[in-house]
């Protein structure tokens, strides 16, 4: 089900009053002598501060999007589509947080295959709160709960995507597939995706 409405956190109004509140208590501190001010200011400074790092992760949580739908079709190891009750068209999934092989590179259709096997045809939930430069949804995709994209790393069928010295969300499954050489890893010269690409391009801009 869709959630079309996007509340406004009940915490950021608490938040704005407060803040109105300290900027009102700010004016009869200026009449303090001032080196009990600079303390004070500095207190207030790092209590609005902290009020705006938890409203920050309360405002993305909130605009996440949960989407419940019957998968009609798997493009490669990590992107795929969904028929949602709340939608005509079918939405086009970018499995968030892995990058599995190209589908013309070794192993790109043995993970096809395994995301087929695994969900093609049954209900999943899509939790998503952004979009790629495709224009595909980027987000979580659970079957009965269970995380799809953990679930393919942890078999060998996708690399876990990281950022500067970020290893990633499923960093522990992806090292346990290459001790256990599960999927591509049975291969100890396996090649990275995003290398792959580098090197040839994306298959699917091949003619």
């Amino acid at each position: 089900m869709v959630n079309d409405v996007v509340k406004r956190p009940p915490g950021l109004l608490l938040a704005l009053k407060i803040m109105k509140m300290l900027k009102n208590y700010c004016f009869y501190l200026s009449f303090w002598p001032l080196d009990q001010w600079i303390r004070v200011r500095a207190a207030i400074k790092f209590i609005v501060g902290v009020f705006l790092v938890l409203m920050t992760f309360q405002a993305v949580a909130a605009t996440r999007q949960a989407q419940s739908g019957v998968v009609t079709r798997v493009v490669d190891g990590d992107t795929l589509w969904v028929k949602t009750s709340g939608s005509q068209q079918p939405l086009k999934v970018r499995l968030q947080g892995i990058d599995a092989p190209e589908i013309c590179q070794p192993g790109g259709k043995q993970a096809r295959e395994a995301l087929k096997r695994r969900v093609l045809g049954k209900s999943v939930t899509v939790t998503s709160n952004a979009h790629d430069d495709y224009g595909r949804t980027v987000g979580t995709l659970h079957l009965q709960g269970q995380d799809m994209g953990r679930w393919l790393v942890a078999e060998g069928h996708a690399w876990v995507y990281s950022y500067r010295h970020k290893k990633g969300p499923y960093a522990g499954e992806l090292r346990q597939a290459r001790l256990a050489g599960r999927g591509v890893f049975s291969d100890v010269a396996a090649e990275e995706p995003r290398l792959f690409r580098k090197r040839h391009g994306s298959c699917h801009l091949r003619p």
